[in-house]
């Protein structure tokens, strides 16, 4: 390659990777787990009878390897007493802080949009015949237009929609996020007043103008587990499958499920009482399960709530689960680094999201290992990513 081709090219990753975070920053502040290390030293010594010295030491080796761990990381993950992880299994955990880093450089950066907007990617989806989450409606004040969707410009229009042809409850997100930060389920409307899942009541032009504030917003029909689900998720769990293409084979090192606690309308990991239970990608069935993070991280040999044992507990569909993320991981094939996010339903699988890229801290939190595995780092060394020829 010529070399001010290589400059262009440089110059564009570095300014897709500052708009990434510039983007989402907000909503990457709020799910980033934070520690005091002083307070964290004073925690491990008193409580734990760990030497603070050799904590400092050993986290600077860490901080040193491919993954670049922050100390955030380091006591996000319990690296500080972790006995069953020797040092070179340390060394495969990777910090989200290097994620846009590898997006940039394996992913062709012009699909992201088809991932991000969530209306744009639903309708490709659709189109291809995957089956998705039902739209009903779009919020959005300014002037897009969304096909045979109805558009609801104003607090009127969603007035006329919610006493009109809505069947609820609706699910509402917002089009461009992470996170589902800002997310929220509408129970109903009475008179002026719009009801929250929350137990919140706001009258229809404030919650225009909240869910508006940041851009358009989605209203869905909920979409609710498969029966053999209920047990671990009341609320929609998904499967969080992490995939890789290359030389036109997909390859899946890490699947986990990410289940909801009662008090959750969505299954994000940063939601109080939320837990993670990894999954292995050939059998489909749960091997470990965790909550909390940091010195709060335990793992479940049972569903907090229901009693419902995980380990050995089977997905229902694994089968069509596969088939579905296999086809879908390539009809986003320039998207060599991506991640889905799929629901088991009564009715089978349900495609409710693709991203590119994906967070590090979900399937290492689940699975109690590294990201970097052996797999994956032959996987990065494919693409060109000399950084972890070795650990």
């Amino acid at each position: 390659m010529l070399p001010f081709v290589q400059k262009v090219l440089d110059s564009r990753k570095k300014k897709y990777m500052y708009q990434q975070m510039e983007e989402f920053k907000e909503d990457i502040k709020k799910q980033k787990f934070t520690i005091n290390r002083k307070s964290f030293f004073e925690h491990a010594s008193r409580e734990l009878n760990l030497d603070p010295g050799k904590l400092s030491r050993e986290f600077i080796r860490l901080s040193r390897a491919p993954g670049r761990l922050q100390f955030d990381d380091y006591v996000l993950y319990r690296l500080f007493d972790s006995p069953g992880l020797d040092d070179a299994a340390k060394r495969e955990f990777l910090s989200d802080s290097i994620h846009w880093n590898i997006v940039s450089q394996v992913c062709n950066l012009s699909w992201q949009i088809v991932t991000e907007d969530k209306f744009l990617s639903y309708a490709y989806l659709d189109r291809l015949g995957f089956p998705t989450p039902k739209t009903v409606a779009v919020l959005d004040p300014g002037s897009r237009t969304y096909g045979n969707v109805p558009t609801l410009r104003n607090p009127e229009d969603l007035r006329s929609f919610l006493k009109g042809t809505a069947i609820f409850p609706l699910f509402a997100k917002p089009n461009h996020g992470l996170g589902s930060y800002g997310a929220a389920i509408i129970k109903g409307v009475d008179g002026n007043d719009l009801h929250f899942e929350s137990a919140d009541s706001h009258s229809i032009e404030e919650s225009f103008t909240r869910l508006t504030k940041g851009g358009a917003f989605i209203l869905q029909e909920i979409v609710k587990n498969h029966a053999d689900i209920l047990a671990i998720a009341p609320n929609l769990a998904t499967i969080r499958v992490m995939n890789f293409i290359h030389d036109g084979t997909l390859r899946t090192p890490f699947c986990l499920i990410k289940l909801p606690a009662s008090s959750s309308i969505a299954d994000n990991y940063w939601r109080t009482g939320n837990m993670l239970a990894s999954i292995n990608p050939e059998t489909g069935r749960i091997e470990r399960a965790v909550r909390g993070k940091g010195l709060t991280l335990e793992t479940l040999e049972a569903h907090p709530e229901t009693g419902q044992p995980f380990l050995g507990l089977q997905i229902p569909h694994w089968d069509k689960v596969v088939t579905m993320n296999r086809q879908c991981a390539f009809s986003f094939d320039a998207i060599k680094f991506q991640s889905a996010d799929i629901a088991v339903t009564p009715d089978g699988p349900l495609m409710v999201e693709v991203n590119t890229g994906g967070a590090f801290d979900l399937p290492q939190l689940a699975s109690g290992r590294g990201f970097l595995t052996p797999e994956v780092r032959e996987i990065l060394l494919s693409f060109g990513l000399k950084q972890f020829k070795s650990l």
